[in-house]
This record gives structure tokens, C-alpha cells and sequence, in this order.
């Protein structure tokens, strides 16, 4: 957050493009740091999967996160992994901004900005707290419905639209029906 001022910038500070990369797509162009975006988000994804269903201290965190108590009785140290998990949220955050500072840049407002959050939890919301991929997609088409309406109109009219759409799937979708699941 006090990057920009410590380095001089007051307004808006973006990070240079590490990548000399480009394309174009229609009338759009991608720079390298949204080459770099498409880059490192999959792959941390991908890294993701594999470590929740693959090395022990995942399998032991979904253990711990079905039932902190029964993980508990057989022998996980649940506190322990609690911090492994709160020190990995911490990476993924670092890394998110770091993205997200390349391609939008960096301010006190946009950073502290609630439609971040309201995104985030939404797309939580959406895959029911338990499934990351349907998470994921829902974290994708919220991101292209709001930018889609605030390249239309602006940034006020988003929060309205995401809240909207967040509403109406918890009231179509209850919880314990109907599930929307999506299988990688």
C-alpha cells in the first residue's frame, strides 16, 4: 500500500512489464503483465489441485477442514496445519496483488477497494465454501460481469449487478439441494 509513496509516486503507480511479450485479440491488447496473468494463474491453480489431493499436509488440511474434531481424535495437529494454511493464503495473497498490481496498478483506494472482497466472497458463496473449481468459475464469470458492466456504465454500477447475481443463485441454488458442481 505505501509503496508508491515511498518510491516518490502519489498518484497511481504501475509495476514496469517484466515481459517484452504482446498480442492482440480483436482491438485488445495484452501487455506482459497480463501475458504473465495467463501465465502464473493456472499454474498456481494446477499447483493447487495437486497439493490438496496429492501431498499429505493437503489431504490432512481437507481431513481437518471436514471435521477439525474427528482430525483431531485420529492424531493431525490441527492448529498446526491451521498456520501451514494461514501462511499459504498469505502467498496466494502477495501473489494476487502482485498481479493485480502489474495489471491495474497500485493505490490506496483500488487496493482497500470492498468490490475485491465482494468478488471474492461471492464466488465463495457460490461454490458453497467446499468446492474450488466450481469457486474458480464463478470467480471468472463475476470478473467478466463486472468489468462488462462497468466498461458499460461505470464501477458503481458493478457492486449492484455482482451483489445481484450473488443473491439470486443462493435464493435459486439453496443449500442442501440442487448443487451446482463442476469436476476438473
Amino acid at each position: 500500500l505505501f509503496l508508491p509513496s515511498w518510491i516518490g509516486k502519489t498518484d497511481d503507480f504501475k509495476l514496469p512489464n517484466e515481459l517484452s511479450l504482446s498480442f492482440h485479440v480483436g482491438v485488445t491488447n495484452f501487455s506482459g503483465n497480463e501475458i504473465l496473468v495467463l501465465i502464473v494463474v493456472p499454474i498456481v491453480l494446477l499447483a493447487l489441485t495437486a497439493f490438496f489431493r496429492v501431498s499429505a499436509i493437503g489431504v490432512a488440511l481437507r481431513a481437518t477442514a471436514e471435521s477439525a474434531d474427528r482430525a483431531s481424535l485420529l492424531g493431525i495437529p490441527v492448529r498446526r496445519l491451521q498456520s501451514v494454511l494461514w501462511g499459504l493464503v498469505g502467498v496466494l495473497a502477495y501473489v494476487t496483488l502482485f498481479l493485480r498490481n502489474g495489471v491495474i496498478g497500485a493505490s490506496i483506494t483500488s487496493a482497500l477497494d470492498s468490490s475485491v472482497l465482494l468478488a471474492a466472497l461471492g464466488a465463495a458463496v457460490i461454490g458453497r465454501m467446499e468446492r474450488l473449481p466450481t469457486t474458480v468459475f464463478a470467480s471468472i464469470g463475476l470478473g467478466i460481469v463486472s468489468e462488462a458492466v462497468f466498461y458499460r456504465w461505470d464501477n458503481d454500477a458493478a457492486r449492484p449487478v455482482v451483489i445481484t447475481l450473488i443473491i439470486a443463485f443462493a435464493l435459486i441454488v439453496p443449500a442442501g439441494t440442487r448443487r451446482l458442481r463442476l469436476h476438473l
